[in-house]
């Protein structure tokens, strides 16, 4: 009996609460009385009532903004004056991804996300001092454009990056900045004539040359296939290459040993008709070497 008691005394005070709440609200209404007043101060205190006394925050409202908006953009506030708001260009998503125009950029403090490219994002602080993350590739410099010393990684590589004809440089740093340098060289050569052409200092003076390798760019014609030799052994890197487009060589293809451990000047790379000259065709030539780099400090 006496749960059933107390259930009925909570039944009734619920009742009365639905009952009285509206007319809460009647007495809080403009009224000049202290009853009015009181609840109205209770209610504000309480949260239920902004401080211009309108239930709910702003009633009508009073803040403003465009005719139009670009769906799921993300409102910004326009001035100073708290109540003004604009369109923007970033968005967030029914399925919470947020994103940011070509042109726009996430900053963390003094560091920034920059999408530069496509297929290319830079963090990047206030220094100049990049990490690049690109569709296959990622480097990490400082400052201006990538160049030594730049790490690379991509494409199954790691290593030194330049953006001219050197690039594909792996180095093993020391403290001081030293270093041992692997590098892959190109040279594109202008369209073949004559019975042999001449691609001159690709091998630079004081390196370790391990070797030459071509890639047929244009396909050749006139000769029937062509040599690649150092100026001296006509195809120590390569002998009879077929003429055919996008033909390549290997190390394999050598007829000699193609490791030069010392030379002073630089050499060239000659490539030498075989069965007439040439008329035409475009090889790119590739040296690989090694060269060793003194302290920088």
């Amino acid at each position: 009996m006496r749960d059933k008691s107390k259930l009925k005394l909570l039944a009734y005070f619920v009742l009365a609460a639905l009952v009285l709440w509206p007319a809460c609200f009647a007495l809080a209404g403009d009224g000049p009385g202290p009853l009015s007043q009181a609840i109205r101060q209770e209610l504000t205190r309480l949260g239920i009532l902004n401080s211009d006394g309108e239930y709910g925050g702003g009633g009508s409202g009073d803040v403003t903004g465009a005719a139009s908006s670009t769906d799921n953009a993300i409102a910004r506030m326009d001035g100073t004056g708290g109540k003004t708001i604009q369109n923007s260009d970033a968005t967030l998503d029914d399925n919470e991804i947020l994103d940011v125009t070509s042109s726009g950029k996430l900053r963390l403090g003094d560091a920034q996300i920059v999408r530069s490219a496509a297929e290319t994002l830079a963090a990047q602080n206030s220094g100049g001092s990049r990490t690049v993350f690109e569709a296959s590739n990622f480097y990490a410099y400082s400052g201006g454009t990538p160049t030594l010393p730049t790490v690379r990684l991509g494409q199954g590589e790691v290593g030194f990056y330049n953006p001219s004809s050197v690039d594909g440089a792996l180095g093993i740093p020391g403290a001081r900045g030293q270093s041992v340098l692997l590098y892959s060289t190109y040279t594109t050569t202008a369209a073949l004539s004559g019975a042999s052409v001449t691609v001159s200092g690709a091998r630079p003076a004081g390196a370790l040359i391990l070797g030459v390798t071509i890639r047929v760019t244009t396909a050749i014609t006139g000769a029937t296939s062509f040599d690649i030799g150092d100026g001296s052994d006509v195809d120590r890197y390569g002998d009879n290459i077929a003429v055919t487009l996008n033909t390549v060589t290997t190390r394999a293809s050598s007829t000699a040993d193609p490791t030069t451990l010392f030379q002073a000047a630089a050499g060239d790379v000659v490539l030498t008709a075989v069965g007439s000259n040439f008329t035409g065709g475009v090889v790119r030539v590739c040296v690989h070497y090694v060269q060793l780099l003194a302290p920088q400090n």
